[in-house]
């Protein structure tokens, strides 16, 4: 599963997939990955709610 899912984050479009990586795996807050990615606190947000369902579709359809 963990490769399946490192897969599916490296098939996110580039915004998507930075914010992913900045908040769960560096550990930034959205303030900090707003600041370090140049955007908007909300952006940082909406792309991880973009990023999570395109994850959780991927990888759904990987289960099937």
């Amino acid at each position: 599963m963990t490769d399946e899912l490192w897969a599916a984050v490296d098939a996110l479009p580039e915004p998507q997939r930075d914010a992913v990586l900045l908040v769960h795996v560096e550990g930034l807050t959205h303030a900090q990955a707003a600041q370090a990615l140049g955007c908007a606190e909300a952006t940082v947000s909406w792309r991880l709610f973009s990023a999570r369902r395109r994850l959780k579709s991927a990888l759904s359809r990987k289960g099937a």
